[in-house]
């Protein structure tokens, strides 16, 4: 059975479920960090499945960069949906690891200049069930996508920028 996504080179849902569970199975603390593209469909539909491969590519190797080397296992789960492995990380840790991704995916572009966006939640946990562990990073990443929804539909001066009324 192949274990890494064909498109990416990256861990396949498989391998990196297997990796999760033997790091949850023993003593130290472990994370995980989920990430979901945010208007990955709008670029497939706009640009077609080729850009939007060399988008999925792209954010391949932005986990590539930011992951320790050694250490974090980078994975793809599914379409859009990107996960890393974070063992001995501590949820603060793994929330500023998230911070990093989601600033270099902004740094990454469509073919047309459309920038590359992505929510990402995470969890972490000491001696937890793996899917536990990832469904909690997964809910934790619909949260985040959920709050930037809401902020970006209130108004403005409830976001407490200065009104643009003249």
């Amino acid at each position: 059975m192949a274990e890494h996504d064909s498109l990416t080179g990256l861990p396949n849902r498989a391998a990196f479920t297997a990796a999760l569970r033997d790091r949850c199975d023993g003593p130290d603390p472990v994370a995980v960090l989920f990430l979901d593209l945010d208007g990955f469909k709008q670029i497939n539909d706009r640009l077609g499945h080729a850009a939007g491969d060399e988008v999925l590519v792209q954010v391949a190797g932005a986990l590539h960069a930011i992951a320790r080397p050694g250490h974090d296992v980078p994975g793809r789960l599914a379409g859009d949906e990107f996960v890393m492995l974070l063992p001995d990380t501590t949820r603060i840790e793994a929330e500023e690891i998230a911070d990093r991704l989601v600033r270099r995916l902004g740094e990454l572009h469509a073919a047309d200049g459309t920038p590359v966006r992505g929510s990402a939640g995470v969890a972490a946990g000491h001696r937890i069930a793996a899917e536990q562990l990832l469904a909690q990073a997964d809910q934790a990443m619909y949260a985040v996508k959920q709050r930037r929804h809401a902020q970006a539909t209130m108004p403005a001066a409830r976001r407490g920028e200065p009104s643009r009324a003249a």
